[in-house]
């Protein structure tokens, strides 16, 4: 048993680092691997037809608790 995940013969990653930071693991069907995909790069194509799925809105106001966000900020205008 594999110690690492791209000990894996179907796990195609580059070197982990912070330039990988927010990135998910998939199955990519087309080359039978596993690889790596940014959440940025994913949500982009998922939205694509411009026709973001209901379920998923319902789900993020449902998971984002707005009384949670800090309303207080200070805001410097300088001197006029």
């Amino acid at each position: 048993m594999p110690a690492q995940f791209r000990s894996f013969e179907n796990v195609n990653t580059p070197i982990l680092n912070n330039t990988r930071n927010k990135f998910l693991m998939r199955y990519n069907a087309s080359t039978n691997n596993f690889d790596l995909v940014s959440a940025d790069s994913l949500i982009d194509t998922s939205t694509d037809d411009s026709n973001v799925p209901d379920t998923f809105v319902t789900q993020l106001e449902t998971q984002i608790d707005t009384t949670n966000i800090d309303r207080q900020v200070d805001i410097d205008g300088g001197i006029f």
